[in-house]
Protein backbone atom coordinates (compact mmCIF):
# COMPACT_ATOMS: atom_id res chain seq x y z
CA UNK A 1 0.00 0.00 0.00
CA UNK A 2 1.33 3.21 -0.94
CA UNK A 3 1.23 6.95 0.34
CA UNK A 4 -1.44 8.19 -2.45
CA UNK A 5 -4.20 5.71 -1.13
CA UNK A 6 -3.68 7.39 2.11
CA UNK A 7 -4.38 10.70 0.91
CA UNK A 8 -7.55 9.76 -1.25
CA UNK A 9 -8.70 8.42 1.75
CA UNK A 10 -8.39 11.97 3.69
CA UNK A 11 -9.76 13.48 0.72
CA UNK A 12 -12.78 11.39 0.68
CA UNK A 13 -13.68 11.81 4.17
CA UNK A 14 -13.19 15.45 3.88
CA UNK A 15 -15.45 15.24 0.38
CA UNK A 16 -17.89 13.22 2.51
CA UNK A 17 -17.44 16.11 5.59
CA UNK A 18 -18.44 18.89 2.89
CA UNK A 19 -21.16 17.23 1.46
CA UNK A 20 -22.92 15.74 4.59
CA UNK A 21 -23.04 19.62 5.65
CA UNK A 22 -24.26 20.53 2.26
CA UNK A 23 -27.54 18.29 2.03
CA UNK A 24 -28.04 18.42 5.80
CA UNK A 25 -31.46 20.26 6.89
CA UNK A 26 -32.76 21.36 10.24
CA UNK A 27 -30.29 23.59 11.92
CA UNK A 28 -31.21 26.03 14.22
CA UNK A 29 -29.74 29.44 14.90
CA UNK A 30 -29.88 29.45 18.67
CA UNK A 31 -27.77 26.47 19.35
CA UNK A 32 -24.01 25.81 19.00
CA UNK A 33 -22.45 23.52 16.16
CA UNK A 34 -22.66 20.55 18.21
CA UNK A 35 -26.27 21.09 18.75
CA UNK A 36 -26.88 21.64 15.23
CA UNK A 37 -25.06 18.74 14.91
CA UNK A 38 -27.19 16.69 16.77
CA UNK A 39 -30.60 18.04 15.69
CA UNK A 40 -29.40 18.10 11.46
CA UNK A 41 -30.29 14.81 9.40
CA UNK A 42 -30.10 14.17 6.04
CA UNK A 43 -33.63 13.90 3.97
CA UNK A 44 -34.01 11.78 1.58
CA UNK A 45 -38.14 11.92 1.16
CA UNK A 46 -40.06 14.46 2.99
CA UNK A 47 -43.14 11.95 3.98
CA UNK A 48 -45.97 13.82 5.56
CA UNK A 49 -46.60 15.17 9.13
CA UNK A 50 -49.15 13.55 11.16
CA UNK A 51 -50.24 15.67 14.49
CA UNK A 52 -50.64 14.31 17.27
CA UNK A 53 -54.83 13.76 18.64
CA UNK A 54 -54.31 13.70 22.65
CA UNK A 55 -53.12 16.11 25.39
CA UNK A 56 -50.04 15.07 25.62
CA UNK A 57 -49.53 13.65 22.39
CA UNK A 58 -47.28 14.90 19.74
CA UNK A 59 -47.00 14.47 15.57
CA UNK A 60 -45.00 12.58 13.68
CA UNK A 61 -43.70 12.00 10.08
CA UNK A 62 -44.92 8.97 8.22
CA UNK A 63 -43.10 7.70 4.89
CA UNK A 64 -39.62 10.08 5.68
CA UNK A 65 -36.54 8.54 5.11
CA UNK A 66 -34.00 10.28 6.90
CA UNK A 67 -30.24 9.21 8.46
CA UNK A 68 -29.04 11.69 11.41
CA UNK A 69 -26.08 13.92 10.26
CA UNK A 70 -23.79 12.90 12.98
CA UNK A 71 -23.81 9.50 11.56
CA UNK A 72 -22.03 10.26 8.23
CA UNK A 73 -19.52 12.93 9.98
CA UNK A 74 -18.46 10.23 11.99
CA UNK A 75 -18.22 8.16 9.31
CA UNK A 76 -15.72 11.21 7.56
CA UNK A 77 -13.99 11.22 10.80
CA UNK A 78 -12.53 7.98 10.77
CA UNK A 79 -11.73 8.34 7.39
CA UNK A 80 -9.80 10.76 7.76
CA UNK A 81 -7.69 9.42 10.72
CA UNK A 82 -6.98 5.81 8.56
CA UNK A 83 -5.56 7.76 5.82
CA UNK A 84 -3.55 10.05 8.74
CA UNK A 85 -2.41 6.75 9.54
CA UNK A 86 -1.82 5.53 6.53
CA UNK A 87 0.25 8.15 5.03
CA UNK A 88 2.29 8.58 8.42
CA UNK A 89 2.80 4.71 8.63
CA UNK A 90 3.72 3.47 5.02
CA UNK A 91 7.30 3.77 3.97
CA UNK A 92 8.19 5.85 1.09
Amino acid sequence: MNRNKGIIVILVGVGLFLISFFFSSGSHPKLDLIGNISQMEIVFAEGKYISGTGLYSIGHYEGRVAIPLKYPLSFSVVLILIGTGIVLLVKK
